[in-house]
């Protein structure tokens, strides 16, 4: 969220700016992402059987997010690793995913 502020108020990431139209969407995808994210965490820790799901699908709106990002910086290294090191927390947090749905209390 901050982040998105800074890019808000000062029309670049930390002074790289985005090509194309593209960013009001890839925002909107992230802002989905992360509710329907913070929706399942309250969701498993209310024990709710629907949690997995939400979870899930947050995670594909996360991997989509991240993998259409690099195209909006073409040529920044800095931003390309950025992506690359939140393709393996989320690939790291799908694991942990998997295994918390098959988990039986």
């Amino acid at each position: 969220m901050i982040a998105w502020g800074a890019y808000s108020a000062t029309g670049s990431l930390f002074g790289i700016e985005p090509a194309g139209p593209g960013i009001g969407f890839h925002i909107a995808a992230e802002l989905a992402a992360g509710a329907t994210l913070c929706a399942a965490g309250a969701g498993a820790l209310a024990r709710a059987s629907w949690w997995p799901h939400a979870y899930f699908m947050g995670l594909g709106m996360m991997f989509y997010a991240v993998i259409n990002s690099p195209g909006l910086y073409p040529g920044s290294r800095i931003m390309m690793a950025v992506f690359a090191g939140s393709f393996v927390f989320a690939l790291v947090f799908a694991a942990v995913g998997v295994m918390a749905a098959g988990r039986k209390d």
